[in-house]
């Protein structure tokens, strides 16, 4: 598959799809019935491409851990809205670490972006260790 239509399908399936199944569940579920059917692509998407793959991809993995806190604080009950606004919070705490995470040598995002090169390439340990190499602290 060309890195395009895989970046489309990506696109696809990880916002419009979600978006597509909260439309269609809001008016049969109620809200909560239409975010919680709203994180099943995303969740059937990752877990296909472990599948596939038989690598844990970092990114993916931090998207299903993302839904599986969201699903486990909806178990703890409330409206709608503190559904919102828990979602908001997961979404703000993975920020902060993101953000608190440039204080040190190396970012949360250089570990994402080696997990990223080297699932992509097949032969990439040399693009991974490369990588490294070339990592230089602008501080």
């Amino acid at each position: 598959m060309s890195r395009r239509v895989s970046l489309l399908a990506e696109l696809i399936v990880n916002f419009l799809l979600p978006w597509l199944c909260y439309r269609w569940g809001k008016p049969h579920w109620g809200e909560m019935g239409g975010l919680l059917l709203s994180a099943a692509p995303p969740i059937v998407w990752s877990l296909w491409e472990l599948w596939r793959n038989r690598r844990v991809d970092a990114l993916s993995m931090l998207v299903l851990l993302g839904i599986a806190l969201s699903l486990l604080a909806m178990l703890l009950g409330g409206s709608e809205k503190m559904m919102l606004l828990r979602e908001s919070l997961l979404s703000g705490l993975f920020g902060g670490a993101f953000l608190l995470s440039l204080l040190f040598p190396r970012p949360l995002v250089f570990y994402l972006a080696r997990a990223t090169i080297e699932r992509r390439e097949e032969g990439g340990e040399s693009d991974v260790i490369g990588c490294g190499g070339r990592w230089s602290f602008g501080g």
